[in-house]
């Protein structure tokens, strides 16, 4: 009855260990005999033609690079609009009620930041920026307001490709230059848990969004040159490269 005992025990702890030790996401890689050309985009069935949009809310965003940005959120009742600075947002994700914006920026070494905003109408009403002989000052309109948000995360060295849900948490596509990995923010830093591949996947033309089917899709390019995707859907992350 003891070694039976024991037996079972030793079963229990290298079932624990092993589902401790296993990945967290499915990650394969697929390389397509077509060519990549704009026009691929176009294949997939966007929830929104908005960056971000809810029942509540339509987002936008701009990126003046170095210089800044903002995320808008659009009151759909009142189409009133709201803002804060936020530098080139890639995401938008709504997790337990709350808004967290996922940016970076590729300038130098790059950074990231990420942003939780409770409440949209407590930020800035936004204002078009007044015209200089018919001409909006430089770039697309930033923010210099910090109201309504508030700061998850803001490192540098590493960049956000994209931001996705799985299982109620948000999970991210990070680079730090030299390899990809499937991160998540714990205590004010991105931890590291999957790697997805051991080159940089990255893109200055960045376009990430939602299917109507669930799916969350990035483009990239690698340091190859070769263009593709990252579709997350699930627990399943298919990393897709064109021939060229």
């Amino acid at each position: 009855m003891k070694i039976l005992l024991i037996i079972i025990f030793l079963l229990i702890s290298y079932a624990d260990i092993s589902a401790q030790s296993g990945k967290l996401f499915n990650i394969e890689h697929k390389t397509l005999t077509t060519y990549f050309n704009e026009d691929v985009k176009n294949q997939f069935k966007r929830r929104s033609t908005y960056f971000y949009e809810d029942e509540n809310y339509i987002v936008k965003k701009t990126c003046r690079g170095e210089w800044g940005g903002s995320i808008i959120f659009k009151n759909k009742k009142t189409e009133l609009e709201y803002f804060c600075s936020a530098t080139c947002p890639v995401a938008v994700n709504k997790i337990d009620g709350k808004y967290i914006v996922s940016t970076t920026l590729p300038h130098m070494d790059g950074d990231c930041a990420i942003l939780q905003i409770d409440h949209p109408d407590s930020m800035a009403v936004f204002v078009l920026p007044k015209s200089e002989n018919g001409f909006i000052p430089f770039g697309q309109p930033g923010s210099s307001s910090y109201i309504g948000r508030k700061v998850l995360l803001d490192t540098g060295r590493v960049l956000i490709l994209a931001s996705f849900p799985y299982e109620g948490k948000l999970y991210h596509i990070t680079t730090d230059g030299e390899k990809t990995y499937v991160s998540k923010l714990e205590n004010k830093s991105l931890v590291n848990l999957d790697p997805i591949s051991n080159e940089p996947l990255w893109t200055f033309n960045q376009d990430s969004f939602e299917t109507i089917d669930d799916h969350y899709i990035t483009f990239f390019r690698d340091r190859d040159g070769i263009n593709g995707y990252l579709d997350m859907t699930g627990n399943k992350i298919s990393v897709i490269r064109f021939w060229r």
